[in-house]
């Protein structure tokens, strides 16, 4: 069986994810949205972060993929042991089912998207050839919330990517008849949210703190963010 691709997006830099993959025989790819020194060793590449997630998975789509080969796309945010053989019963699974695309969890209560999916070759032909690869917000800058989004935005248009990619993928579903969403659950898999822990809510004094810090620093790279913004959009409000 011929073994699926791997695209990363770079970001948090999660130190024993990095260990992981420069252990594996498959081939990887990182997507970075900044240096950093987890990418040595690795094959990458550094953008500017450009519709976050999706914008990296386009670049992928359009300027990597070898065109003929199946895909994992992931986070790097997360801890996964023995991740070849982890991927590898995965993609057995997948191809079992002979789905088009389908989300990882890391336990009944993770949630799936897109921190973590799959995408057979026949789907990312379509993704390419019909949508030009992946949609993404060519004006989000790396805004990941209401507070470091410009202030001029609809609600929550900073996380537009994911109702717009399940939107491409029913609609692909209907007129190709794909098995689409197919949902599995891996246990040596441990994903994050934005760098925090989502399996198991975090409600400690000593959490709720490091939040807080969180929030303020996203805050105060607003304004740096706005004024690039507009510099490259212009100062008009969406219609």
């Amino acid at each position: 069986m011929a073994k699926p691709k791997i695209c990363v997006v770079g970001w948090y830099f999660f130190e024993n994810f990095y260990k992981e993959l420069k252990k594996s025989e498959l081939d990887i790819f990182v997507v970075a949205h900044q240096t950093g020194d987890a990418l040595k060793g690795l094959k990458h590449r550094v953008n500017p972060n450009v519709g976050l997630e999706y914008g990296a998975y386009n670049y992928y789509i359009n300027n990597i993929w070898d065109g003929k080969s199946d895909v994992f796309f992931m986070h790097d945010d997360m801890e996964a042991v023995e991740f070849d053989d982890l991927i590898l019963s995965l993609y057995k699974e997948f191809k079992r089912k002979k789905a088009g695309q389908g989300y990882v969890a890391s336990g009944p209560h993770s949630g799936v998207g897109e921190r973590f999916f799959y995408m057979s070759s026949k789907f990312i032909k379509i993704v390419k050839k019909e949508h030009n690869g992946m949609w993404y917000d060519e004006e989000n800058l790396g805004y990941v919330n209401k507070h470091s989004m410009p202030k001029h935005w609809k609600p929550n248009r900073y996380n537009d990517g994911g109702p717009k990619f399940t939107e491409m993928v029913k609609d692909i579903e209907r007129r190709y008849g794909f098995i689409v969403f197919y949902n599995l659950m891996e246990e040596r898999l441990s994903l994050y949210r934005r760098g925090y822990d989502f399996i198991k809510p975090r409600n400690t004094s000593a959490d709720k703190k490091e939040k807080r810090k969180a929030m303020k620093r996203q805050k105060k790279g607003r304004l740096e963010r706005e004024i690039k913004w507009e510099a490259k959009y212009g100062e008009k409000d969406e219609q």
